[in-house]
């Protein structure tokens, strides 16, 4: 549960927006290899073959509010 919520400062916003960036970034790089890693498996028929693991899924895919930020 959210008790408080305070902006960053400028300078704190300052030093970590590269890092926010980038890891904003990366997280749709991996969802752009896996999106198009699945649209190969379909068309060559492999969908069969992969298994999601749904727990794993919950766990990646929930959104701040859920794990309480």
């Amino acid at each position: 549960m959210l008790l408080d919520a305070q902006a960053p400062s400028d300078a704190d916003f300052a030093a970590k927006r590269d890092q926010i960036r980038d890891s904003l970034l990366q997280g749709k790089q991996q969802q752009l290899v896996w999106s198009v890693r699945f649209q190969l498996a379909r068309s060559d028929g492999e969908v069969g073959q992969i298994k999601i693991n749904q727990d794993e899924m919950k766990a990646l895919t929930k959104t701040g509010s859920e794990e309480g930020m």
